[in-house]
């Protein structure tokens, strides 16, 4: 069965997780891992690996997105010769890769509830 921690251990191959971090990345890991749930067909397979891989790639982009809220401004930092550039935007982005290329792999097992179509007589 897939849980919050297969998750997570999916999520650390992604990014480094401080232990500061480790029980946010947890409870990410496991509101992730709902959302693939709750979209699955009820035939599907749930010990699928693909709904850990897209769980995890949820996960890695929504750190993504909490890391980048809390870079207090800071984009770059120099020190006599040496200098850091650290951009938000290309770490969001390659996020976004990931999980939309997770959950890409993940079509297959998910339930299609957004189409509607109707015929109308004139």
């Amino acid at each position: 069965m897939i849980t919050q921690w297969s998750v997570l251990s999916l999520l650390r191959q992604l990014t480094d997780i401080g232990e500061d971090e480790e029980k946010v990345c947890l409870g990410i890991a496991l509101s992730s891992l709902e959302r693939v749930n709750s979209r699955l067909k009820a035939d599907a397979d749930r010990d699928d690996v693909r709904i850990a891989q897209a769980a995890a790639g949820l996960a890695y982009y929504a750190l993504c997105v909490r890391r980048a809220g809390s870079a207090d401004g800071i984009q770059s930092f120099k020190a006599g010769d040496i200098s850091v550039k650290k951009s938000a935007d290309s770490s969001l982005k390659f996020a976004a890769s990931v999980r939309d290329g997770a959950l890409a792999e993940l079509i297959p097992l998910l339930s299609d509830n957004g189409f509607f179509c109707c015929g109308v007589e004139i």
